[in-house]
């Protein structure tokens, strides 16, 4: 396989009209958005920035994006390795696995289930980014090795979601493996329920009403694929605040301060996140993948139809939204632009 072999980078636009708070879970399988929905995870040329951007964060910032309780990582690895028999099926192309190891197939690294590692690196796409990352995973304990592979393996970040009990509220995030969050800490998400993560949100007494039902579909149905979509006037794939020089909030003061519409559009990025949910019920818990795509506001708005899309979903934003999303300081600014 060769780098130019891999599917070149398609940015979903998940604009819908009016702009509504929902959870909005899609079975997979089907198309979405004029886009097949049949694979829990998508590679694309952009792998290769996604491994750089995650082992930067995994290297020096590991309390931040390697987050897990360890009250029950028998289970948790026994999850794991799972998932990896499922992603190996339906992405044979890329990762490996058989009944004692599994590997990443464009870096050239395995890993075996007694922790075992080794590298390939005449097979390697990135040979000088797998001797990074081979080095790194080389002077980690057992349990980080395996959950690090994985991230590095992938261009998803990853959430594990346990549901200790009956109750509504009767779960917990158990693991969070999010190296490239969207202006929020995994740290301080450790171990909450699903509710009490989305607290900060806007009309989050939406999600916290459907907790149950959600948390229960999560882990005894699906998989399920779902999208967000925002700003940011970053470019960086990781948006950790805790970790961020300067304010890239969308509620800096500079942006408000922008009076001329299309400049203010030239600072923005349109971000979204694809993410899909796979139960396994079995062990009462789900993963949560979480894919970023980024580019430029003005390139995702390449069509009138678009566009107009944006536009209305913009305007239809209650009060609240605005705030949440720091867009209240220039929101008329930016709608003056369509």
């Amino acid at each position: 396989m060769h780098l130019d072999q891999l599917p070149q980078e398609v940015v979903p636009f998940p604009v819908k009209v009016p702009f509504i708070v929902s959870s909005d879970m899609y079975k997979l399988g089907k198309p979405l958005f004029n886009k097949a929905e049949d694979t829990l995870l998508w590679f694309d040329d952009r792998y290769p920035d996604f491994v750089k951007a995650k082992l930067f964060m995994l290297a020096n910032h590991p309390e931040h994006s390697r987050c897990y309780l360890t009250d029950a990582l028998e289970d948790v690895e026994q999850c794991l390795w799972e998932l990896i028999e499922i992603v190996a099926k339906e992405q044979s192309e890329y990762i490996y696995s058989d009944a004692t190891s599994f590997g990443s197939k464009l870096l050239g690294i395995y890993l075996t289930k007694d922790g075992i590692l080794s590298q390939d690196t005449k097979t390697s796409l990135f040979p000088e980014l797998t001797a990074l990352c081979f080095e790194h995973l080389d002077s980690l304990t057992p349990f980080a090795r395996l959950s690090d592979l994985l991230t590095l393996s992938i261009q998803e970040d990853l959430a594990m979601m346990h549901k200790t009990g009956e109750g509504a509220t009767d779960d917990r995030a158990e693991c969070l493996f999010v190296a490239l969050p969207t202006h929020w800490d995994p740290k301080e998400k450790l171990g909450l329920d699903f509710g009490a993560i989305h607290v900060p949100i806007a009309h989050s007494k939406t999600f916290n009403k459907a907790q149950g039902n959600l948390m229960k579909a999560m882990t005894y149905k699906g998989p399920f694929v779902r999208y967000n979509w925002g700003m940011s006037s970053s470019d960086d794939l990781s948006l950790n605040p805790i970790l961020l020089v300067g304010d890239h909030s969308l509620a800096a003061e500079d942006l408000a301060d922008i009076t001329d519409p299309q400049q203010l559009v030239d600072r923005l990025y349109f971000r979204t996140e694809r993410q899909t949910l796979v139960p396994f019920p079995h062990l009462h818990r789900s993963i949560f993948t979480i894919r970023i795509f980024q580019q430029p506001l003005r390139e995702a708005l390449n069509t009138q139809e678009r566009r107009k899309d944006f536009a209305e979903a913009v305007a239809s934003m209650t009060p609240e939204v605005l705030r949440y999303r720091g867009m209240t300081g220039f929101v008329d600014t930016l709608l003056a632009a369509f």
